[in-house]
């Protein structure tokens, strides 16, 4: 069984200036650095693997009354950041861990530990007159392997999207929000240190 879901998002970023001259501090110059690694990855809590992709440890989901904790494996790729000005965060693998396992059946446990996920975030921009604009675009997909003839409710599959859904929607601005957030803050790093 598929879940799915989608958003899109997008924030106006007011170019900061250095000396007059704003080329100094741009997006683009951050977005390629890594000190925008955090605030693409989308959470606080990550480790850099030894094969260059990162474990994220993401926001609890509730799910069907099961508090889900989904570790996605990250890949951040900036190959057409200077040609389409575009940087995706690709989920290349996921696994879920489960808060209080004790509250759902063994059952339950066993299938959402073997449950996949597939996604990812496009981060475009676009420069304006005094700004950037930055849009994204989420895309997740919550793949459950259920046991043949599993009587499911009607509806389950559209609720369970849904879920999924809002899910985006908020992760989506609030990610944005926090590239905002991050941006704005390395440019005034910028600022300082030549100062």
């Amino acid at each position: 069984m598929r879940f799915e879901g989608d958003a899109s998002s997008d924030v106006l970023i007011k170019l900061p200036v250095v000396g007059g001259s704003d080329d100094n501090n741009s997006i683009l110059d951050w977005l390629e650095s890594p000190d925008s690694n955090e605030a693409l990855l989308g959470s606080d809590k990550y480790i850099l693997r030894k094969d260059g992709l990162w474990d994220c440890y993401q926001p609890p989901v509730d799910w069907f009354g099961l508090q889900l904790n989904p570790v996605f494996v990250h890949q951040i790729d900036r190959s057409n950041i200077k040609k389409n000005n575009k940087v995706s965060i690709n989920i290349v693998d996921g696994r879920t861990d489960i808060k209080n396992p004790d509250s759902a059946s063994s059952v339950i446990q066993q299938v959402m530990q073997q449950c996949s996920f597939e996604g990812f975030n496009l981060l475009t921009f676009e420069r304006n007159a005094r700004s950037w604009t930055l849009s994204s675009d989420l895309s997740l997909t919550l793949s459950v392997p259920l046991p043949p003839f599993v009587p499911l409710p009607p509806g389950f599959n559209t609720i369970g999207s849904g879920i999924i859904g809002l899910t985006c929607q908020t992760r989506a601005r609030d990610n944005l929000l926090s590239v905002k957030e991050s941006y704005l803050n390395w440019a005034a790093a910028q600022v300082a240190n030549k100062s």
